[in-house]
């Protein structure tokens, strides 16, 4: 997949956030907690959900779509 595709692919994800997504969103944006965290940020070719690049942190969110994903791969 291409950077580009990527980015969309990120954009999409931020407008339509799964349950857990938009829960832990809702708590980490508007720096709430003094750091700044993006959401759906692309790392090399990988998608995180959540990124606090100053601390070298990435939180990635299990949640219905990852069942879904590997039912796809087996």
């Amino acid at each position: 997949m291409t950077a580009r595709l990527h980015l969309q692919r990120a954009q999409d994800m931020r407008k339509e956030p799964t349950k857990a997504e938009a829960a832990l969103w809702k708590e980490l944006k508007s720096k709430k907690l003094g750091i700044k965290i993006r959401q759906q940020h692309l790392i090399d070719n990988s998608l995180v959900d959540f990124v606090c690049l100053s601390k070298r942190l990435v939180i990635d969110v299990d949640g219905e779509i990852h069942e879904t994903r590997k039912i796809r791969m087996l």
